[in-house]
This record gives C-alpha cells, sequence and structure tokens, in this order.
C-alpha cells in the first residue's frame, strides 16, 4: 500500500466539516483538554470575518481557518469506552485541530442561541413580507446550526437520540440509551446539554458544572464556561454594531450585492426586505 493511501488532504468548509450527516469527532486520551483564551477568540472571529469581507469584493474569495489531521476509525478500534451498536455511522479520531474544532463547536451553540432569542423577539404578529422572509431564514439556519453540534441518530430514548458532535476517550461515552451514555468532559456535556435545551427550550439556557465533580475537573468546567460567555460577548458586539476594531461587511454591501446573498442565504433578499432597508 503507498503512503498516498493512507493520507490525503481535502479542501472542506466549516459547514462541509461540522454538518457531515452521521460523523463524530473523538478526541483520543493524550491530546490536551481545551484550553484556548480569549486572545485565540478573538482571532478566530478576525479571520471568519475578514473572510467574509472579502467575499463582498471577490465571491470566490478563500479564508485559510487551519488544519484538521483526522483519522476514520472504521472499526471504532480505538474508542473506549464502547456502546456496541451505538456508534455513530462514522468516526473521526482527531490527531491535530481539536482546539479550533471545539472552538466552532462551542461558536455553533452560542450563535443558535443567538438567533433563537433574536427570532423569538421579531414574534408571531407580525406577518409582514419583510418579518416572514427573515424569520424563515433565522429557522433555516437554526436548523443548519443544529446539525452542527448534534448528530440525529434514527431512534433512541428522548434526549439520547441526539449525540454530541465531539466527545473525548475514556470519560465519554456515545449511546443512545439513557443507562449507558456518558457526556461527562467539559465540551461534550456542554454540547449535550444546549442540545437537550433545544428540544425543550422552556428557559434561558445556562451550562451548569456538575456538583460531583473534583476541584481539578470543576476548573476544566469553568474554562470551557468562560470561552462561550467570551464568545457571547463577540456576538453581542457584532450584533449591536459595537465592534469598531473588526471587518465586518456593512448592511449595504450585503444587501446590495446578489452574489454575496446567495453564498450566505443560497438566494437573492426578496425585494420587500430590500425596500425596508431602503435599498435600491
Amino acid at each position: 500500500m503507498e503512503l498516498r493511501e493512507v493520507f490525503s488532504a481535502e479542501p472542506k468548509s466549516i459547514y462541509q466539516l461540522l454538518c457531515d450527516p452521521g460523523t463524530g469527532f473523538y478526541i483520543p486520551a493524550y491530546q490536551r483538554e481545551y484550553t484556548w483564551g480569549k486572545d485565540k477568540i478573538e482571532r478566530l472571529f478576525e479571520d471568519c470575518l475578514h473572510g467574509l469581507t472579502k467575499l463582498v469584493e471577490n465571491d470566490d474569495a478563500i479564508t485559510f481557518l487551519g488544519t484538521l489531521i483526522v483519522i476514520h476509525d472504521t472499526k471504532y478500534a480505538t474508542v473506549a469506552p464502547i456502546s456496541q451498536g451505538n456508534m455513530p455511522p462514522r468516526v473521526l479520531l482527531v490527531i491535530d485541530g481539536q482546539q479550533r474544532t471545539t472552538t466552532l463547536l462551542v461558536l455553533a451553540t452560542a450563535l443558535h442561541e443567538e438567533i433563537t432569542k433574536r427570532l423569538k423577539a421579531l414574534g408571531e404578529k407580525d406577518l409582514s413580507p419583510e418579518a416572514t422572509w427573515i424569520k424563515n431564514q433565522c429557522l433555516s439556519l437554526k436548523e443548519a446550526l443544529e446539525s452542527t453540534f448534534r448528530i440525529s441518530m434514527t431512534y433512541g430514548e428522548g434526549n439520547y437520540k441526539y449525540y454530541p458532535r465531539l466527545i473525548r476517550a475514556f470519560i465519554d461515552s456515545w449511546s443512545r440509551s439513557a443507562a449507558s451514555a456518558v457526556y461527562r468532559s467539559p465540551v461534550a456535556s456542554l454540547l449535550f446539554s444546549y442540545s437537550n435545551h433545544c428540544n425543550n427550550q422552556t428557559s434561558k439556557y445556562e451550562f451548569v458544572t456538575p456538583e460531583e465533580l473534583s476541584i481539578e475537573e470543576a476548573k476544566k468546567y469553568d474554562s470551557v464556561q468562560k470561552i462561550r460567555k467570551a464568545i457571547i460577548g463577540e456576538i453581542a458586539k457584532l450584533a449591536n454594531g459595537k465592534n469598531d476594531e473588526t471587518e465586518f461587511p456593512d448592511l449595504e454591501s450585503l444587501l446590495s450585492h446578489e452574489d454575496f446573498q446567495q453564498i450566505l442565504f443560497k438566494t437573492k433578499i426578496e425585494k420587500p426586505v430590500l425596500d425596508f432597508f431602503a435599498i435600491p
């Protein structure tokens, strides 16, 4: 067997990477814990927003966000503990890039939460064409985001039908059954608890640190909580137009650039929306 048959490079967008149906990311035990700080979060936002700005100028623009090295574990040989018959269709052992992948998954939950809040704020009584179009786009984006941070299995016990997209070896275990599913690592716990929130949404989401953890384990949870709060803060600044230091396409550029609209929404923005914002 030639080396190229074992290792190959494949360019993928973030959407293609995280929305691949039935694919779970598995972090081996030797990988360090999630350690990204606020400075790296800000840099990731800068890179993503720079890419959006470049798309306004050139619809073929590409922004490289880093490399992910994975091994397709076809026989689930690296998965432990394993719940037989409950594995996702495809498991990718993450050799390099887990920090960036984890951050993108946490970012997806924060974006989903923000869009859900703003969708509720629109209310159900406003049936104007522009409000209807915006609501439909929000619903479509919410569904797409849900497919990034969780895997929908064909069946399962209640919330356990949905697997967190990423888990850690020896700590977590995918399963459709409450008796054998374990999501104890901070990131897997966050993804699973937010997935449950998506199913219920009876109250405001809060990522709670389990009481029975050791001091060291609790610190790991606190670290992930701080990063998610930092991400939410960055999103809020952008949404409220208070991040003057970051590149971001202005509203007029977005609404007047049809190619950009096709990339973002897979369709042109309808005329009632353009009229609402007074864009010719």
